[in-house]
C-alpha cells in the first residue's frame, strides 16, 4: 500500500512538473511530459522519436534530473543520517 502511494505521488509530481515546464518554455506537450517522466533514459528518449517529442532536449533533461539525484541524494541521506 505504500509502495503504490509513493509511486502515485511520482507520477502526480511529474505531471506537476510537466505543466510548469510546459507554462515556462516554449515546449511542447510531449517532450515536456516525456523530460520529467520517471523511467530510464533510453526509454524516454525512444519514446519521445516514436511520438515526435524532441529527443534532444528529453536527453539533457533527464541527464539533468539523474545528475542532481547523484549529486545531492548522498549528502542529503549524510546529513540526515548524521544529525540522529
Amino acid at each position: 500500500m505504500i509502495y503504490t502511494g509513493l509511486a502515485c505521488w511520482l507520477i502526480l509530481l511529474s505531471f506537476g512538473f510537466e505543466i510548469l515546464l510546459e507554462s515556462m518554455t516554449s515546449m511542447d506537450l510531449p517532450t515536456a511530459l516525456l523530460s520529467t517522466a520517471p523511467g530510464g533514459l533510453v526509454e524516454m528518449v525512444l519514446t519521445a522519436s516514436i511520438v515526435g517529442a524532441d529527443p534532444a532536449i528529453v536527453t539533457v533533461l533527464q541527464l539533468t534530473r539523474v545528475m542532481i539525484i547523484i549529486l545531492v541524494a548522498p549528502s542529503a541521506l549524510k546529513w540526515y543520517f548524521s544529525r540522529k
